[in-house]
């Protein structure tokens, strides 16, 4: 039986299983082995001592880089950050170091069923504050994740993440979330209760069609969703300042003048690449707009409103369908505003 859960184990890990004669073992068996037997007695070792003896990887300990396997240690010997670059997979042993902050998993295998390990998930849930994995395949954010609340940061870019579950809500602390460059379909409503969010990057969505999940959230600052097949742009985001979402299949923007009205930041609106036809002239209720990107669109005419946006500094407006007399006009009549046609 011993022989089979290790076998197990290291087809789990490494992706390299083959078939064992009369092997078989129940899910509660495999928690069991790999909490008891798997995992170290993390008391009987330094954080250190647990990496020099678990780790099948050199850890430098004298460079904190983002770019090479290391770590950064306290005034105690606790591992507070560990960057693991281009490993094979990241050591189950990890979950053994319960004052580590930040976490960066590049390149490496991070397997999944981690997150179903109840001592990974109690002794980093309880410190992470930074989480970050790229380049590597994940495809499912489980449940679990929502334990981890004291995330601040989490990253997932690359991932090749299909889903996000619901308790991506339960995230309280979360300031900044990153899912860009995956196969994600769908943003979960839940969203909406992770109130510290400020910053999300959902760049290079593709099948993602909507994000009308974020409206009305309560602090969002910067949104960035270019490159997705989107169809509408939020609404009902008072602290919005900054919107990216060129090359997406935006039609309507009539919604606009909801976003960013709960503040006087300078806003700065990025909507090139879409199949816009039509702007609103509630485009004069937008509060302190600034930067305003419509290049590569439909349009063949601006309402007059726009003359009203006197903190309007720049308009591109290129490779659109306008003709040269209104263009003219456009300058003669917002002589504060660079005009890029």
């Amino acid at each position: 039986m011993l022989l089979g859960l290790f076998l197990l184990f290291n087809c789990l890990i490494q992706a390299q299983c083959f078939p064992v004669k009369d092997f078989y073992v129940s899910t509660s068996e495999i928690r069991n082995f790999l909490r008891d037997r798997l995992l170290p007695s993390c008391l009987s070792y330094s954080d250190v001592d647990l990496v020099h003896r678990t780790f099948p990887f050199k850890v430098d300990f004298n460079s904190s880089s983002s770019t090479k396997t290391s770590a950064k240690t306290d005034g105690y010997g606790n591992i507070i950050s560990m960057n693991i670059i281009n490993e094979e997979y990241l050591p189950l042993s990890i979950s053994c170091f319960t004052r580590l902050h930040s976490l960066h998993v590049e390149g490496t295998r991070f397997p999944t069923f981690y997150f179903h390990v109840p001592m990974f998930v109690r002794h980093l849930s309880s410190s992470l504050t930074d989480l970050v994995i790229k380049n590597t395949s994940f495809k499912e954010l489980l449940d679990t994740i929502g334990k981890f609340r004291h995330l601040e940061t989490l990253v997932m870019t690359s991932a090749d993440l299909h889903s996000v579950p619901d308790s991506i809500g339960e995230l309280s602390s979360l300031k900044t979330l990153q899912l860009s460059d995956n196969s994600l379909s769908a943003i979960p409503s839940t969203i909406i209760k992770t109130s510290c969010l400020t910053t999300f990057d959902i760049n290079n969505n593709k099948k993602l069609q909507s994000i009308q999940t974020l409206n009305g959230h309560p602090n969002l600052m910067t949104l960035f969703a270019d490159n997705c097949s989107i169809e509408d742009i939020p609404m009902d985001l008072p602290q919005l300042v900054n919107l990216y979402m060129r090359n997406n299949k935006i039609h309507d923007v009539s919604k606009i003048y909801t976003l960013g009205n709960g503040t006087d930041e300078r806003k700065n609106f990025d909507f090139r690449k879409n199949s816009i036809r039509y702007l609103t002239p509630f485009i004069r209720r937008v509060k302190n707009l600034c930067y305003l990107n419509l290049d590569y669109n439909k349009l063949d005419v601006l309402p007059m409103d726009i003359y009203e946006v006197k903190t309007l500094k720049h308009l591109w407006i290129r490779k659109n369908n306008f003709e040269n007399e209104t263009i003219n006009e456009m300058k003669m009549n917002m002589v504060n505003t660079t005009i890029w046609a």
